[in-house]
C-alpha cells in the first residue's frame, strides 16, 4: 500500500508500505511508466542501497530525493550519480547506547523542504525499544547547500518531541506535534 508521495515536475515518487517488502517507486507522467527503485548491485549494503522497507515520508527536488525508511533512517538519492546515502543513528548492542553518527532519530514521520533546508520530523522510541526514552524525538534540519545539521526539541521550543507533520510557509515552519496532555 502507499504510505507517502512526493511530486516533482513530471515525476511522482511513491513510498510503499510493507515491512521488508516496501520500497520506492517512481511514476513518470509523460511516459506513463512506473519504475521500482531497486539496487541491482547485490554487493552493496543497506546504507548504499535503495530503500526496501516502509517509506514513511518523501521529499523531492531537482538534485535529490529524500526518503524516510522505517527503522533505518533517512536516505538520500543523488539524481546525478544515481547513488543512495543513508543518514542514521548507530546503536551499540554491547553498551546499550546510541552512538550518534548524526543528530537524527531513525523514526522519521515527516519531511518538508523549503528553499534551503530539509525539515525532518521525528518521534521517539519508547523505553522498550532499545532502551531509549522520549527525549530523542523532535525536529532536525539539514542545510541543502551547506550540509549542516540542526536540532529542535522541548528544550528549545517544541511543545512535544513527537512530531507528526511539518508545513513550510513563506515566513514560518509549522510543526504538528502529538500532545500527551493539555494545559490550561
Amino acid at each position: 500500500y502507499i504510505l507517502s508521495l512526493a511530486n516533482w515536475k513530471d515525476e511522482l515518487w511513491i513510498g510503499l508500505g510493507r515491512i521488508k517488502r516496501g520500497g520506492l517507486a517512481v511514476y513518470h507522467k509523460k511516459k506513463n511508466e512506473f519504475n521500482l527503485m531497486i539496487t541491482e548491485d547485490k554487493t552493496k549494503g543497506y546504507k548504499e542501497s535503495a530503500p526496501q522497507n516502509c517509506i514513511l515520508a518523501l521529499s523531492a527536488n531537482e538534485k535529490e530525493v529524500w526518503a524516510a525508511e522505517f527503522d533505518v533512517g533517512l536516505k538520500r538519492y543523488d539524481r546525478k550519480t544515481q547513488t543512495w546515502t543513508t543518514f542514521q543513528h548507530k546503536f551499540n548492542d554491547e553498551t546499550r547506547r546510541v552512538e550518534q553518527i548524526i543528530d537524527i532519530n531513525n523514526r522519521i514521520s515527516s519531511l518538508v523542504q523549503d528553499r534551503e533546508i530539509l525539515w525532518i520530523g521525528t518521534y521517539w522510541n519508547s523505553k522498550t525499544s532499545r532502551g531509549l526514552d522520549e527525549s530523542n524525538g523532535g525536529v532536525n534540519s539539514y542545510g541543502l547547500k551547506d550540509g549542516k545539521w540542526g536540532y529542535f526539541n522541548t528544550q528549545n521550543g517544541l511543545i512535544n518531541n513527537y512530531v507528526l507533520s511539518i508545513a513550510a510557509g513563506r515566513r514560518y515552519i509549522w510543526f504538528g506535534e502529538f500532545a500527551s496532555s493539555w494545559r490550561n
